[in-house]
């Protein structure tokens, strides 16, 4: 009787330690890490799940799903047998992210432009959704004034953004005389002059003096101002601020040092500063170049039908001084910029 006490003591012990010992060793113990996975996000299973006791096989698996609900990943476990065990969790895919809103911080317009404030505005969001933003805020086109306005962008899920912008509405400028003005460039010393009436109603009166760039194909002769852009796309893909046109023909103009870009959120913040750099020397493809500051000017200031005389001269008339161009220092953070651009948020400023 003892001895059957004994073996049957010793088969519950086997037995116990064999099952503390599968338990241990043996047994697949799976870990959800993260059940939770936002829409149109890519993620590696592995990142959800780890096991013990085993090797997920198809842990580099990628998940990715595209609509809100439950989704049921099957994970397949190598055990320290070699076989492949097959269970399965579920996945709830959710969509907690704002859109995401592209705009420009300041919109300018002249009254009795016709404007869209939508056009340039663009709504990206993980759900893939086509998603209209709209305007929050009480405007008038038809009146002069500074309006501080809202972007809205909401999606299906509830998730909304709220973005700021600034609309400008200014009056239309007044209609000036176009005799007001004379303007001579000087394309060998790359000089422009601005003259106006002196008491003789004569051309004689020096009122700007303004370094330029002009090029080997900037074309000698008179011409007249026709057309203004405060913006304009020109040869070669880049961009010029505060443009006016004096000679339709050929395509040429006067603006700023060209950007490779049209302004960032309202920003002229991507500059060809290497280009800016060579003001007051032939650079350009004919066109005439100014510092920003100086563009504004003749934007602001020239109307239509104003005479352009470019002649070329080794010297300058009595009284006149070849402005000395500001240089950029290429390395600077601050180079996308041109350093007399008025803007508040011009960084030179600081």
């Amino acid at each position: 009787m003892k001895k059957i006490v004994i073996i049957i003591s010793l088969l519950l012990l086997v037995v116990v330690i064999g099952y503390f010992g599968y338990q241990k060793y043996f047994k697949i113990y799976l870990n959800i890490k993260n059940d939770i996975i936002e829409i149109n996000t890519n993620h590696e299973l592995s990142e959800y799940v780890d096991v013990k006791n085993g090797v997920v096989v198809n842990s580099s698996d990628i998940l990715n799903f595209n609509e809100i609900k439950e989704e049921i990943v099957k994970i397949k476990i190598e055990n320290r047998f070699k076989k492949i065990i097959e269970k399965e969790i579920f996945i709830k895919v959710i969509d907690t992210e704002k859109p995401i809103i592209e705009y420009d911080k300041k919109i300018t317009i002249t009254i009795g432009d016709k404007v869209d404030l939508l056009k340039n505005v663009k709504v990206k969001d993980n759900s893939l959704e086509d998603i209209t933003p709209v305007i929050d805020g009480d405007y008038d086109l038809k009146k002069e004034g500074t309006y501080k306005l809202k972007y809205i962008a909401s999606d299906s899920s509830g998730n909304k953004e709220e973005v700021e912008f600034e609309l400008i509405v200014k009056k239309a400028p007044a209609k000036v005389s176009s005799s007001k003005y004379y303007i001579k460039v000087n394309k060998e010393l790359n000089v422009l002059m601005v003259y106006g009436l002196d008491e003789n109603n004569e051309y004689n009166k020096l009122v700007k003096t303004f370094v330029i760039s002009a090029g080997n194909n900037t074309p000698l002769g008179t011409y007249k101002t026709d057309l203004k852009y405060e913006t304009l796309k020109l040869e070669g893909g880049v961009y010029g601020h505060y443009t006016v046109r004096f000679l339709k023909s050929r395509g040429m103009w006067f603006h700023s040092v060209p950007y490779f870009s049209k302004p960032t959120n309202g920003n002229w913040d991507n500059l060809e500063y290497e280009e800016y750099n060579k003001l007051g020397t032939l650079a350009s493809l004919g066109c005439i170049r100014l510092a920003v500051i100086d563009a504004k000017w003749i934007y602001d200031n020239i109307p239509k039908g104003t005479t352009v005389e470019i002649y070329e001269s080794d010297t300058l008339p009595d009284g006149v001084v070849k402005p000395i161009p500001i240089k950029i220092d290429v390395n600077s953070e601050n180079r996308g910029w041109d350093p007399t651009d008025p803007d508040i948020d011009n960084p030179w400023h600081n």
